[in-house]
């Protein structure tokens, strides 16, 4: 897809910016392995500094895909994973050795990214969970009874509780 005066330079490039990004993405899973930890023990300012952390290197994520989207499309692959793919493979097939295993590296690392950040948002949701639950305590209302409405709605009883009830 690309001739021949312009693509060693063009795969070189390509080639850096997936170092970049699985750079970026090795210290992003740090970060997250990080806030996790965090979010474990309740440090908030960890939390803040991490979370500023982490959105610098999304945002620096984001600019290394979009650059990686527009050597893509100059040379007209598609722009995403099976065009990404694609050049990968034509770049080993010039003699770029070892791009498909960047490649795949890189994969494995977004993907732990993915599964850390899901178990960060289950810990937050958690912990949302249990703030809720105490607000209800300390204002001695019970949401867990409800009723429905006429209009088939749930409509929470609030049942005033004591706190030796509760």
């Amino acid at each position: 897809m690309m001739d021949q005066s312009s693509n060693k330079h063009t795969r070189l490039a390509f080639g850096e910016l997936l170092i970049k990004q699985l750079k970026l993405s090795a210290k992003l899973l740090t970060c997250l392995t990080k806030e996790y930890g965090a979010l474990k023990a309740r440090e908030l300012d960890q939390l803040q500094k991490l979370s500023e952390v982490k959105q610098g290197y999304l945002v620096q994520l984001e600019q290394l895909t979009q650059s990686s989207y527009e050597i893509l499309e100059k040379n007209s692959y598609p722009v995403n994973r099976t065009g990404a793919e694609a050049f990968v493979k034509e770049c080993e097939t010039h003699g770029m050795q070892g791009m498909a295993k960047q490649w795949g590296n890189l994969e494995s690392v977004l993907e732990k990214c993915q599964k850390k950040n899901q178990m960060n948002g289950n810990i937050i949701q958690m912990s949302r969970k249990n703030i809720h639950h105490a607000l209800n305590i300390i204002y001695n209302e019970s949401t867990e009874s409800a009723s429905y409405g006429p209009a088939g709605k749930c409509v929470p009883k609030h049942v005033k509780r004591t706190m030796d009830v509760a």
